[in-house]
């Protein structure tokens, strides 16, 4: 089981429980990249996507966006 992690909650949970504040105080909430990529399991392998949230300060704009956790091991 090596390798294996859980993301089960629907993508409408999910992208609540991800909410932040902005600049100004106000709750925001992400938006997703590629949302049909999302498929809730209790057993991701290594080679399925997973939603990891991105920050503006690194990248373009901030939003869920669904990766494969072999190209973030890759990437580190």
């Amino acid at each position: 089981m090596c390798g294996r992690t859980s993301c089960h909650l629907p993508r409408e949970v999910l992208t609540r429980a991800c909410a932040y504040q902005d600049r100004q105080g106000r709750r925001r909430l992400p938006q997703w990249r590629d949302p049909d990529k999302y498929c809730p399991s209790y057993n991701k392998s290594p080679q399925s996507s997973s939603p990891v949230l991105l920050s503006r300060l690194h990248f373009e704009k901030t939003g869920l966006l669904c990766v494969s956790l072999a190209v973030l091991e890759l990437s580190l």
